[in-house]
């Protein structure tokens, strides 16, 4: 099947456990691969992935999934482990969806339909780092939407612009945290992300973008004065 001498190890972040065991069961078929752990939300993803004594080299990433989505769990993955491959796995053809995860840090997309044997020999293309967006033969609709987003400033989740809403208000991460029922971790995840996805600084700064992209309501600009 391939010239990879050592499994790939794989974690896997999927709303259905049902799906998740599945999922597994047919995965330990092929010698390739090698699951390290599963998680049924981001949350507890970003937990497991913390305990692990080894990182995976692939994550399949289910896109909507409870407390931490997929599009949330992989920007922070990104940021905080930027050697893991993301591949974002859904069932739901939601273009904006895809290219949300792809502008979060995916490098790759599939739907949960394809065959695992084909589903293999993807993980292992972006393991070797063989394969390109443009290889999905519905990569084009993806490619336009994430241009369109990027050009619009569509870049934050609504879970991201609840944290850029409540920093802008001068919250703690941990009043965040307990606010939006997350992790302390979780809440600092978002807050590096908000920073690097908005490309400013500070505070003042977030409060500019929230503002020119519709994110924030004029009240929050006394911050900026």
């Amino acid at each position: 099947m391939s010239n990879t001498k050592t499994a790939i190890t794989v974690a896997i972040a999927e709303n259905d456990t049902y799906q998740s065991d599945l999922l597994v069961h047919r995965l330990s078929r092929f010698g390739a691969v090698e699951i390290a752990f599963t998680a049924c939300n981001g949350e507890e993803f970003l937990q497991q992935l913390g305990n692990h004594p080894r990182l995976p080299d692939i994550v399949l990433m289910d896109i909507q999934m409870p407390v931490l989505g997929g599009i949330e769990t992989t920007g922070i993955l990104s940021k905080t482990y930027p050697m893991v491959k993301v591949i974002a796995f859904s069932q739901w053809d939601n273009i904006e969806r895809v290219a949300s995860m792809i502008l979060h840090g995916a490098v790759a997309f599939v739907s949960k339909t394809l065959p695992v044997s084909q589903l293999v020999q993807l993980m292992i293309a972006v393991h070797e780092g063989r394969h390109q967006l443009s290889d999905h033969p519905y990569a084009l609709p993806v490619l336009e939407k994430i241009k369109e987003m990027r050009e619009k400033g569509q870049l934050l989740s609504p879970r991201m612009q609840m944290v850029l809403t409540h920093v802008c208000s001068e919250r703690s991460s941990r009043e965040i945290a307990e606010l939006m029922d997350l992790s302390l971790d979780s809440v600092k995840g978002y807050r590096k992300e908000l920073f690097k996805l908005t490309g400013v600084k500070n505070v003042a700064g977030l409060v500019k973008y929230g503002l020119q992209h519709g994110y924030l309501s004029p009240k929050h600009s006394r911050k900026e004065e």
